[in-house]
């Protein structure tokens, strides 16, 4: 996904299309697809768990977040 692309797309939209859960909701799946590529992924609850726990640790490592934008 190009930078330009990635301005886009809202945020939220941006975080939640690649991720699917299965239909049977053992496992997690990201797709991401670019011009001439496409890939999934799919991960295993036990899986996804370590990347949520590696993700937050890293999150807790990082300088707070800007502010959410203010609705007129």
């Amino acid at each position: 996904m190009t930078k330009e692309r990635r301005e886009d797309i809202p945020f939220g939209r941006a975080l939640e299309e690649p991720w699917q859960l299965s239909v049977d909701r053992r496992s997690v799946c990201l797709s991401l697809t670019g011009e001439d590529i496409r890939v999934s992924v799919d991960y295993a609850a036990a899986e996804f768990d370590q990347i949520i726990e590696h993700l937050t640790v890293l999150r807790a490592q990082m300088k707070p977040g800007l502010p959410p934008a203010k609705r007129h």
